[in-house]
Formats: C-alpha cells, sequence, structure tokens
C-alpha cells in the first residue's frame, strides 16, 4: 500500500509533486516485486481541519485487511506526527506485519530497521516545532512593525496594491468599494437602534456578504467585524495591540462609541451559551440523580411569554425534569428545621466548641509526637557525622543515611507547620456563625435566585432527586445536630 501527501498547494508545485510520488512509489513497488494494492494520496489541504482524512481512512484499511507494508516517498510525506509513527510500529508489533518502506531512506526490512525508520519521525517532528517557532516569531515582527501577519485582510481592506514590488502585498489598505460599507455598519450601529441581526440585514443589503459564498453575515460574524481594532489603524495579534501603519477606516471616538453599544446590549443574539454566561445555574453542581448520583444538567426553555429552568439527568430514559422553583421549595423545607430557638443555639455552640477542642487537642498530639521524631533524627544525624569523620562508617552509608534523614526532616517541618494552623476557629466566630444560622429561613425567603443558591450550597450538600422526591445531607456543623434526631429532640 502506498501513502503520497503534500502539506500546500505551493509545495505540489515547488516540491515533489504528488503525480512524482506516485510515480517513485510504483516504480520503486515494481523494481522490487512489491504488488501494490491500493495508493492513498492526500489533498492539499494541510491548513482545514480534516486535512489527514486519508491518512485516518489508511489505518482503517490497515486494521480491515491484511497490509504487509507501508511504502511512502521520504518519512516526512508519511507524518510529522510521532504518534502516528508509534500507531503504525505498534500494528506491527502485535502481529500485522505492517513495515514502513521509504523510497528515499535506505532502512532495512528488519525489526531493527522498523526501529530506525522512528528517528526520521522524531527529526520531522523537531523541525515542524523550531518552523512553526520561527513562524510565529516571524509574524509577532511584522506586527510590531505594524504590519498585519494575518492571511485574510479584515473587512474594508484589501493588501497593499502601491509600492515597490518588494513591499507590494506585505500591508493592508483601505478597500475602494468596501471601506465605505464597513464605515456605514459603525454608523448604525453607534445609534443603538440596530440589533444585530439588524446590521447583518443592512451590511447585506449594502454588498457586505460572505467572501466564498456570498450569503448574508452571521450575527457573531458582525460582532466580530464591529470589534476590529484594525478599523482604527492599529493591529492585534497574540493577545497584544499594536499600532498599525496602515490607514483607519472609522475615527476612535466612532469605535469606542460602538463598543459601549455592544457592551450595553450585553450579548449579540439569544442564545444557550450567551444565556449560560449571563444568568448561570444556581444550584449546578449540588443537585444529583437518585439512579446514577451525577450531577443534574441545567436546561432552560421558552414558552407562553416567559422563560423556564429545569434540571435533567440524560443518562437515564424517560428523562424526568425537575423545575428550578420546585427545586428551591425543597430546599426550603430542608432550612425550615434550622430555625432554632434560643435553647437550641446554645447546643450548638457546645457541640462546635467540642469539636475545635477535640481537634486542637489531635493537633497537640501530632504535634508532640512530630517534635518527638524530629529530635530522635536529629541526634542519629550528629552520631552518624561524628562516626563518619572518624572513619568508622563510609562515605557512601553516610551520603545515603544522611540524605534520607534530611528529607524527612524537611517533611516533618511542613507536617509541623500544617498541625499549627490546622484549626484556627475562635469562639467568637463560632458564635456568630450560629445566631446566622438560626435566621436562615427567614434569610432565605428574602434572596434572589443566586443569592439562595449560594446558600443552599453552604448548607446543604447532596440534594439528590428521584422519582418527584428529593432527599438531602447538612453540612457541618448542621449534620451533627440533625443526625440526633432533629431540633425538637434536642430540645427536650
Amino acid at each position: 500500500m502506498g501513502y503520497c501527501r503534500v502539506s500546500t498547494l505551493k509545495q505540489a508545485e515547488q516540491g515533489v509533486s504528488l503525480e512524482e510520488q506516485e510515480a517513485k512509489i510504483r516504480e520503486y513497488c515494481r523494481s522490487r516485486g512489491i504488488q501494490l494494492v491500493k495508493v492513498f494520496i492526500e489533498a492539499a489541504s494541510a491548513y482545514r481541519h480534516d486535512a489527514r482524512r486519508e491518512f485516518l481512512r489508511m489505518l482503517d484499511f490497515i486494521e480491515e485487511h491484511d497490509i504487509e507494508a507501508v511504502v511512502f516517498y521520504d518519512s516526512s510525506r508519511l507524518s510529522r506526527n510521532v504518534s502516528d509513527w508509534a500507531y503504525l510500529v505498534e500494528q506491527a508489533r502485535k502481529g500485522k506485519g505492517v513495515s514502513l518502506i521509504s523510497v528515499t531512506e535506505d532502512f532495512p526490512i528488519t525489526p531493527e530497521g522498523q526501529v530506525l525508520t522512528g528517528l526520521p519521525a522524531v527529526y520531522n517532528r523537531l523541525m515542524a516545532v523550531q518552523r512553526s517557532k520561527q513562524v510565529k516569531t516571524k509574524m509577532e515582527w511584522w506586527a510590531r512593525r505594524g504590519i498585519s501577519p494575518k492571511s485574510i485582510p479584515p473587512r474594508g481592506y484589501r493588501r497593499r496594491q502601491k509600492g515597490s514590488a518588494k513591499d507590494r502585498g506585505l500591508g493592508i489598505e483601505p478597500d475602494p468599494v468596501e471601506a465605505p460599507k464597513v464605515r456605514r455598519l459603525y454608523e448604525l450601529c453607534a445609534t443603538g437602534l440596530y440589533s444585530l441581526n439588524d446590521l447583518a440585514e443592512e451590511a447585506y443589503k449594502m454588498g457586505l456578504r460572505t467572501r466564498k459564498t456570498g450569503k448574508k453575515l452571521r450575527p457573531q460574524a458582525v460582532k466580530d467585524l464591529l470589534t476590529s481594532v484594525e478599523h482604527i489603524g492599529k493591529v492585534a495579534w497574540a493577545g497584544k495591540v499594536y499600532d498599525g501603519e496602515h490607514e483607519p477606516i472609522v475615527d476612535e471616538e466612532l469605535w469606542h462609541r460602538v463598543q459601549e453599544v455592544l457592551k450595553e446590549r450585553g450579548h449579540s443574539y439569544p442564545g444557550r451559551y450567551v444565556f449560560e454566561r449571563a444568568y448561570r445555574w444556581p444550584l449546578k453542581g449540588l443537585v444529583l440523580c437518585g439512579i446514577c448520583g451525577k450531577p443534574l444538567s441545567a436546561r432552560y426553555t421558552r414558552g407562553h411569554g416567559g422563560l423556564y429552568i429545569h434540571y435533567v439527568c440524560h443518562r437515564h430514559k424517560p428523562y424526568k425534569y425537575y423545575r428550578e422553583e420546585w427545586l428551591f421549595e425543597r430546599v426550603r423545607e430542608a432550612l425550615e428545621p434550622l430555625a432554632l430557638p434560643q435553647a437550641m443555639l446554645r447546643v450548638m455552640e457546645r457541640i462546635v466548641l467540642e469539636k475545635i477542642q477535640e481537634e486542637r487537642a489531635l493537633a497537640r498530639e501530632r504535634v508532640r509526637r512530630l517534635e518527638e521524631e524530629r529530635a530522635k533524627l536529629e541526634r542519629r544525624l550528629d552520631a552518624a557525622l561524628e562516626a563518619f569523620l572518624d572513619g568508622e562508617i563510609p562515605s557512601s552509608v553516610w551520603k545515603r543515611k544522611s540524605q534520607a534523614w534530611n528529607t524527612r526532616l524537611e517533611e516533618i517541618r511542613l507536617e509541623l507547620e500544617r498541625s499549627r494552623d490546622s484549626y484556627t476557629l475562635e469562639r467568637k466566630e463560632v458564635i456568630g456563625f450560629l445566631r446566622a444560622v438560626a435566621y436562615l429561613p427567614r434569610l432565605y425567603d428574602r434572596l434572589d435566585r443566586f443569592q439562595r443558591g449560594e446558600l443552599a450550597k453552604l448548607a446543604l450538600c447532596n440534594l439528590t432527586v428521584e422519582g418527584g422526591k428529593c432527599s438531602w445531607e447538612y453540612r457541618f456543623p448542621l449534620d451533627r445536630v440533625m443526625q440526633k434526631g432533629g431540633i425538637s429532640d434536642l430540645v427536650r
């Protein structure tokens, strides 16, 4: 089986063309008695996302058929990706018997030769990375000079037509046909009376359409056009903005006014992802599915003049949707028992303070044990040093022991720092927290949906729903109270 590839159309014209590669491969197979069953030819479209489709088809062909070898012109034509080479070598190791044969590179068809074929792959990958780095550096150099390094000029501009043959095509200049249309689009947007859909319609009427198909611009494309800094004489590259040498289409005052209009509008068009960024999901991550235990996904729908938010698990059919209002009611039920009387506040205060004292006692005991171990190691280290200086133990033993003991001493130092700072709650903080808990239900009723979600995540966890039923767990220290049977039992 053969494989031919070029990276660009220019390479096909100036380098080794696809026809020449195929001819070399067929001649190589004919001279050595190799039966060539199929030749995969890669289209010259490496810049596209699906540029390696023929290569993927070749891999599928190897999986499905009994192929003994893949013949190619040279290793760079097969792949510059080391992982692709590793896959083919793995196929040979699994018993597929796939050998990699280069027409121009003489590698023996042996296990050792197949290993050696990986060396050009590593070299080609290195060269590709270096070329990419050089191209990025060169593009940044052009941007610093004020020349846009983009392959396609922004709307309203064209490649420079004037100047010497050396400078022609390097920079951009306003397009006499498109520039007035782009300027008019800015003026319409600055009025604040046009949505992005309206602006797309106006651009279509003016003849400002997609370059390839001549269709109407999408709203997001209109927004990208109106936020381009190239239109005010700047050059944007790699997250930085430089002063450009080209002539601006619009003045900065108009450009900034348009940005304010877009910012006040908040989003370009009503869509799912824009909605998620603007409104968020208050209970996302808290509500779990009772069947699989996974968090529910948040969705929204429009209808009857309103917007409705619900949570659903798409892992099980039939899908069960839970309205956000219903979930907030369940959270309110969970917080209702926390409306504590004064007697209950004192009980909870005692429980938390006992927990604090218990944690501090454990921390003190942990610190004591660590300090004893540290003192013991330091004594051992001093004794070993004296023995080494007196010549009683060899240097190899001293190095091994001292390195191990010093590593352990550093670990003990870090553990001591964590143990001494492990629990720092004070009595005043505990009392303030408990008094805030006593007013949680009343406070919950006064909050908006986002604040309710934050409060629910602070007080509850594992809010599980299944078949219209809901269960939950309380976070510490509320869980300590509810484990004893509820508020009424503790008060009695």
